[in-house]
């Protein structure tokens, strides 16, 4: 319609955005993370999973991937309801050295939702294996939205410098109120959900090359404002496209 309509190809061709903004990328905390929806009884849920399932077991041991709980909760579909549950955080502590790392880590990113009832996504970090803790009392303010900001504009330019913003039919990218234990700023990660799609009613994850991930992830970890860039590894379903 908006060919029809003769309207700039950068208009017709820009990317699907929410309705609320950035409003449903920034996700927001309670005051008293502790008891935030069981996490510690889900997280030993998520172990006993990985060591009763022969086949998550098997890809573990030939990959030596590990896998942990995200103490945060996001949005996720299955069937026609909607969940309200944990991530899982993918760790791959021998390096990627080529795009068929991909495979394994898209395998898990399938099996561990439908197995495990509490985690409705699954995440890649490109650093070495840690722990994370929620951020307590973190809400919609404006540091937080720049610094969101700030992460947003910069996919944005390398989408564009490296001719992928076409290929790509959404990328949000989303601000969690958690932080790696190793990070004594206790600076929030950004994810990256660049997703394919026709009608947003299924997705699919878009996989970056290895050294486009690395690129990207490594420019936004140099503003200094987060401690670790998570890429998205979910279909929809079970994940929705965004997170809120």
């Amino acid at each position: 319609l908006g060919r029809l309509l003769g309207l700039p190809e950068h208009l017709v061709d820009r990317h699907p955005f929410p309705g609320p903004g950035l409003a449903v990328r920034c996700l927001c905390t309670p005051e008293d993370p502790e008891n935030h929806a069981g996490y510690e009884k889900h997280s030993v849920d998520l172990q006993t999973l990985l060591e009763s399932s022969d086949g998550i077991q098997a890809l573990l041991d030939d990959t030596d991937i590990q896998a942990h709980l995200l103490p945060v909760l996001s949005v996720g579909v299955q069937g026609d309801k909607r969940t309200y549950a944990h991530p899982v955080v993918l760790f791959l502590p021998g390096g990627h050295t080529s795009d068929s790392d991909y495979d394994p880590l898209l395998e898990l990113a399938t099996m561990i939702p439908n197995r495990l009832q509490k985690a409705n996504r699954v995440v890649l970090s490109q650093k070495s294996p840690g722990t994370y803790r929620l951020k307590a009392g973190q809400d919609l303010n404006r540091l937080r939205i720049e610094a969101l900001q700030e992460a947003d504009a910069i996919v944005k330019d390398f989408l564009e410098r490296k001719d992928l913003y076409k290929e790509i039919w959404q990328f949000p990218v989303v601000l969690l109120p958690v932080y790696r234990t190793d990070d004594p700023m206790q600076r929030e990660c950004i994810v990256l959900r660049p997703v394919d799609s026709r009608d947003a009613m299924t997705a699919s994850p878009y996989m970056m090359q290895w050294s486009e991930l690395k690129e990207l992830s490594d420019a936004i970890l140099s503003t200094g404002l987060f401690s670790d860039v998570l890429l998205d590894l979910t279909s929809k379903p079970p994940g929705t496209i965004e997170w809120e």
